[in-house]
């Protein structure tokens, strides 16, 4: 079976070019979760040569950012995945850097987004607008007729409703027991070259927002299954695990990775089908580099 290609940032540039506008709104016309920015922000370059980047809520109020190209900051800050921001200068996905910054008390994952937008339009000038485009898609649906999960996907054993907060009861290897999906630090040693990825507490609605970077396109959640479920699966050719530092050999056999589309049917009883529906894309209108602090 053929798969439909991951789509790259210049084609979906230009599939988005090609449909209809159907809304735009300005940035500050959006509605705001929380008054006031945060009372302390540092933005510095990173010119490191490290591939690796994050970026943390912690407790207290504080997001730390570290070695992060400004593209991914403005993901972050409005909930989008890559596909959906467009537009931007060269530098805004070659150029990295290092944020710390801190409210006045612990504040919600959204409301901390909010911040970090205030935080871009005031010290990188961002300037952007939002607009909904036609633009492929995929529904994940379970592959039981009877619409039952299948394979390694079981539902959690943990209460995962409402709000997770910080701080999570964890597992005993580590992992959160809510919202988690990464890689299995209980499985085989890394030396192996096989390694798993896990989701813990996940609805599959978070799960298909968690896909749609992976394929390069919104996956909406057609399963029809409710709560939270647990599942374990390989590494994929499209989520593999990141590069090591260079001069670091790679533990991993990647060629052994399979697709994302042969595993989710094999391990979770999964499958993604193509369409198209409504897009909510942000377009970046201008932007400047912060000056150092």
């Amino acid at each position: 079976m053929t798969h439909p290609r991951r789509l790259t940032s210049a084609s979906a540039l230009a599939i988005g070019v090609a449909c209809l506008t159907a809304r735009t709104i300005a940035l500050d016309q959006e509605p705001r979760l929380t008054s006031g920015t945060f009372e302390v922000a540092s933005i510095r370059p990173n010119r490191s040569a490290d591939q690796r980047s994050s970026i943390r809520h912690e407790p207290g109020g504080r997001l730390i950012a570290t070695n992060v190209p400004a593209r991914r900051l403005v993901l972050h800050a409005y909930g989008l995945q890559t596909f959906q921001v467009l537009g931007g200068p060269d530098w805004f996905n070659s150029e990295r850097f290092d944020v710390s910054a801190r409210a006045d008390g612990d504040l919600s994952a959204d409301q901390m987004r909010v911040l970090l937008q205030k935080l871009l339009i005031d010290r990188f000038k961002l300037t952007a607008h939002r607009e909904t485009r036609e633009l492929p898609v995929y529904a994940l649906r379970t592959t039981n007729k009877d619409g039952r999960p299948g394979g390694q996907l079981r539902h959690s054993d943990s209460d995962c409703s409402g709000t997770v907060p910080l701080g999570t009861p964890a597992l005993p290897n580590g992992m959160p027991t809510c919202g988690f999906f990464g890689p299995n630090w209980a499985g085989e040693p890394i030396s192996s070259g096989r390694a798993t990825l896990v989701i813990r507490g996940m609805t599959m609605d978070a799960f298909g927002r968690a896909l749609g970077p992976l394929v390069g396109r919104t996956v909406i959640d057609r399963t029809g299954l409710a709560g939270s479920f647990d599942g374990d699966f390989e590494f994929t050719s499209d989520l593999g695990p990141p590069p090591p530092p260079p001069g670091v050999p790679d533990p991993y056999d990647r060629d052994r990775f399979p697709s994302i589309f042969t595993v989710l049917p094999e391990h979770l009883g999964l499958k993604l089908e193509p369409g198209k529906g409504a897009v909510a894309v942000l377009i970046i209108d201008g932007a400047q580099k912060p000056t150092d602090n």
